[in-house]
């Protein structure tokens, strides 16, 4: 028998058409990249990319609870997966800090 398939489909999830249609990502992660490529000030360049490289914990605790939220607000392990490109139980790993 096994599982039910899902019909979620997260090009029609709000919150996910929303973060694509404002690309938020690549303007941030261009700004990053900015910094760590094309100031003249070596020092600047350098101490843009060892600041980044030093975000890995924060990153993964702001990961964690935007996993969670999607959780509250009704997402499954498997929708959160989707929207991730990952399986149900990659979602749950980063929902739990693993």
């Amino acid at each position: 028998m096994g599982r039910p398939k899902s019909t979620y489909n997260p090009e029609k999830d709000d919150y996910v058409r929303h973060a694509r249609e404002s690309k938020v990502t690549a303007e941030v992660l261009a700004a990053v990249l900015d910094g760590a490529h094309n100031y003249k000030n070596p020092v600047i360049r350098l101490s843009v990319t060892d600041a980044v490289l030093h975000l890995e914990e924060e990153l993964r605790q702001a990961r964690q609870g935007a996993v969670m939220e999607l959780r509250e607000l009704g997402r499954s392990w498997p929708e959160i997966g989707k929207v991730l490109g990952v399986s149900r139980q990659r979602a749950w790993q980063l929902g739990n800090g693993r």
